[in-house]
């Protein structure tokens, strides 16, 4: 998933909660909520001045203005959510354009060695393995005679049965919240049965696809109703040690995010949590909240707490390495083949991320690079692949080729993607 990340982005109250208002903080000093985070890096804010950057400086392959194939290099898109009627024309463009779809392992003797993939190849991937991957995607690979690759965070992926779902009655599309309820994403034996077709390539998308606290400034607390996007429910350090943000979690503080696998330096206060939400039950739980003045009382208990601190850069490593190192192990065990390349979740990746990723056996990674080019070619840094998002996809020349403003739907178009009612 390629898309800004922060504190409180993507997260909706269930309740008109007023805006909160209190001093700007700092390290060092109590945490109190309201206060000013500090600005993401402009790589990680996906904003529209980094494409007018790209184009100014020419990042963009010449396919997307008119014109030829790439004739030495690979153009390599990437999808997420898929509904039929939305991904099929992009397949049906790539299959009448005479397009080869190349998997992981040629990508990555392309990169590394030079060993061309053939003429007009590309690489489709899809990020995060929703449910659509199983219910639509796979399907239509079959149908198109195409492949793609899927980038799997495994911590993500559901117990399930043993068998994968069955696909519904013949002509009727999957439900339109098919990636927003539980389960959104692919099952274990979903994933078995993708990867045995040989039209999916599964590698790895980090372990848990998680942002941590990268801010001390508190922007607000976790309210009944707040509507969070699965990928946004931040990593806590929680007394009991650190992991996901839960529905159970009311009052916790809410501060700015960044990826695990960025530069950050996650901040951790788990005292701070612990005393805000401790004072929410103990105010009778939702009711706490009906109570006029209870974020005054929660920045008290905020004030009160120990402010918490920064990782070190050793803690910071060892993380890294666990998280990939995890993701690796287990998608290699539980598919019976050695995963050997990954995606960075937002694309967002670091000197120390990309170390810990070479370090854990990882030989080829996308992700994002300043002033690199959307296009995957011999010798380039080989964990820092760039991608094209989908809707650029039918620029390549072929029968109906468009141009940039000439966009399709889409692929997800017609599902209901509204974030959950509650984080996890």
């Amino acid at each position: 998933m390629e898309c800004g990340m922060g504190g409180g982005r993507g997260v909706e109250s269930g309740k008109d909660s007023g805006r909160d208002e209190g001093a700007v903080t700092g390290e060092g000093m109590r945490a109190v909520a309201g206060g000013r985070p500090r600005r993401l890096p402009f790589q990680e804010r996906k904003t529209a001045w980094r494409g007018v950057l790209d184009v100014a400086t020419g990042r963009y392959p010449a396919f997307l203005f008119g014109g030829g194939f790439p004739r030495r290099a690979v153009p390599v898109f990437h999808f997420h959510e898929s509904s039929r009627a939305g991904l099929e024309p992009y397949f049906r463009h790539v299959a009448e354009s005479g397009c080869r779809t190349i998997g992981a392992d040629e990508l990555e003797a392309w990169v590394l060695r030079g060993v061309s993939p053939g003429p007009r190849a590309v690489a489709l991937t899809f990020d995060d393995a929703w449910s659509s991957l199983w219910f639509t995607v796979g399907p239509l690979l079959a149908e198109y005679g195409l492949r793609a690759i899927a980038y799997v965070s495994p911590a993500r992926v559901p117990d399930g049965p043993s068998s994968p779902r069955p696909a519904p009655p013949s002509g009727e599309a999957p439900p339109a919240r098919i990636d927003r309820e539980d389960p959104m994403f692919c099952t274990w034996a979903e994933l078995r049965a993708l990867e045995a077709s040989g039209r999916v390539d599964i590698q790895a998308h980090s372990y848990r696809h998680a942002q941590v606290p990268s801010d001390p400034a508190v922007t607000g607390f976790l309210e009944p109703g707040a509507r969070i996007h699965p990928h946004d429910v931040p990593w806590v350090d929680a007394p009991g040690g650190p992991r996901f943000l839960s529905r159970g979690d009311l009052g916790a503080p809410l501060r700015q995010t960044r990826s695990r696998l960025s530069d950050v330096l996650a901040w951790r206060a788990p005292e701070a949590f612990e005393a805000c939400t401790e004072a929410v039950r103990a105010g009778g739980g939702e009711a706490f909240f009906g109570r006029p003045g209870w974020r005054d009382v929660l920045r008290r208990v905020l004030a009160n707490a120990p402010a918490g601190r920064r990782e070190t850069p050793e803690e910071r490593m060892a993380a890294l390495r666990e998280d990939l190192g995890r993701s690796r192990e287990t998608l290699s065990a539980a598919l019976g083949k050695d995963i050997a390349h990954m995606c960075f979740p937002w694309a967002v990746s670091s000197r120390e991320s990309i170390e810990a990723a070479r370090a854990v056996g990882f030989r080829t990674a996308c992700s994002d690079r300043l002033f690199g080019r959307h296009l995957a070619e011999a010798g380039q840094p080989p964990y820092q692949i760039m991608r094209l998002k989908h809707a650029w996809l039918p620029c390549l020349p072929g029968p109906g080729r468009r141009r940039p403003w000439q966009r399709l739907p889409g692929a997800a178009s017609g599902l209901d993607l509204a974030n959950p009612l509650y984080p996890p």
